[in-house]
């Protein structure tokens, strides 16, 4: 294999690796704040940490999208005829890009709608009608649809991509 597919290899390799270790920053951020901001220690107001956790969630939920769109955009690439990839590599991406985990995308903006629920269960008895209560309900709404249209606009981009190359398989 060249040198140039060695190291798009390797770019795909790094982009898993960080997609990955933002899921562990995820669940370590939204864990720690929520988990705190539900502590009352020594009358400090903690809650405030409960409303930031479901922002953060949706947060990393934007960064790990841009990776799986590199991860996938790459495969894409390797697929194209004119790529000049070896054919085992063009038809492994065909494969993986038919097969793909239809779920998997959907398990990040779920786990923070789940916090984002867990979170305003919390807060509704001490902050429902109050601004800020509303305030935070809309970022969070305003990020729970920058979640999926920037992974819709992102898929389709991918699968447009691989359009040309899917439909030239040989199995």
């Amino acid at each position: 294999m060249s040198e140039f597919w060695e190291s798009l290899r390797a770019e795909i390799l790094a982009a898993q690796q960080r997609r990955g270790e933002l899921t562990k920053q995820k669940f370590t951020y939204v864990i720690a704040s929520f988990g705190l901001g539900t502590l009352s220690a020594k009358g400090l107001p903690t809650s405030g940490l409960i409303f930031i956790a479901p922002v953060i969630a949706f947060a990393f939920d934007l960064y790990m999208v841009g990776e799986d769109y590199g991860i996938k955009r790459a495969g894409a690439f390797l697929c194209k005829e004119a790529s000049g990839s070896p054919d085992a590599l063009k038809e492994w991406e065909r494969w993986v890009s038919q097969f793909r985990d239809p779920f998997s995308k959907y398990a990040g903006p779920f786990l923070s709608a789940v916090v984002l629920a867990a979170s305003a269960s919390f807060l509704w008895k001490t902050y429902y009608g109050k601004p800020l209560f509303a305030a935070w309900g809309i970022l969070n709404a305003i990020m729970i649809i920058g979640v999926a249209v920037s992974q819709h606009v992102l898929n389709n981009k991918v699968m447009e991509s691989e359009k040309g190359a899917v439909t030239r398989r040989k199995f």
